[in-house]
C-alpha cells in the first residue's frame, strides 16, 4: 500500500511540475517588460537583475508555501503571479536607492574619451591630432554635459535676500 501511494504522489509531483512548466511562458514576458521598466526608471542598474532568476526564486517560493499538487492550472497561475508581483516589489522597495545616485560608468566613459588620442589629416597628408587644429568648428564636439553634486542642502527659510537698489 505503501508503495502505491508513493507512486501516486510521485505522479501528482510529475503533474504539478508540467503545470508550473507551462506557466512559465506567461510570466516570463511580464518579469522581463517589469524590470525594464525598472531599469528606465532608474529603480534598477541595468542588467542587475535576470527575469530567470527572479522566476526561479518565486517557483521555489511556490514549491515552500503554495504546494498544492491538486490545485487547478489557474490557481496555480494566480499564486505564481502573486508571488513574482510581491518578490518584485520587495525588490523594487529594497533597490529603490538606485534613483538617486549616480553610476560611476558615465564618469569613467568620460575619462577614458579624454584620454583618447585623436588623429587626422591634414592638406599635406600627414598625421596631425585632432588637439592640434585651430579652426573652431573642431573644438565644438564635447557632448558631455557635467553633472555637479553638492553635499548640503540650502535652507531657504534661513537664507536673506537683499534687494538690488539702482
Amino acid at each position: 500500500m505503501d508503495t502505491l501511494q508513493k507512486l501516486q504522489e510521485k505522479s501528482s509531483q510529475t503533474v504539478f511540475d508540467k503545470k508550473v512548466l507551462n506557466i512559465i511562458q506567461y510570466l516570463h514576458p511580464y518579469v522581463k517588460h517589469r524590470l525594464y521598466v525598472a531599469e528606465i526608471t532608474r529603480i534598477l542598474p541595468k542588467n542587475m537583475y535576470s527575469s530567470t532568476g527572479i522566476i526561479d526564486d518565486s517557483i521555489i517560493n511556490l514549491y515552500k508555501n503554495k504546494y498544492n499538487p491538486d490545485a487547478d492550472l489557474n490557481i496555480i497561475k494566480l499564486h505564481l503571479f502573486e508571488i513574482v508581483d510581491d518578490f518584485l516589489k520587495i525588490l523594487f522597495e529594497k533597490e529603490s536607492f538606485h534613483k538617486n545616485t549616480i553610476s560611476t560608468r558615465f564618469i569613467l566613459e568620460e575619462e577614458l574619451h579624454n584620454l583618447e588620442e585623436h588623429y587626422t589629416i591634414n592638406g599635406d597628408m600627414d598625421y596631425i591630432m585632432s588637439e592640434e587644429l585651430d579652426d573652431i568648428s573642431y573644438k565644438q564636439e564635447d557632448g558631455y554635459k557635467h553633472l555637479f553634486l553638492y553635499a548640503n542642502k540650502v535652507d531657504f527659510k534661513s537664507v536673506q535676500y537683499r534687494r538690488r537698489t539702482q
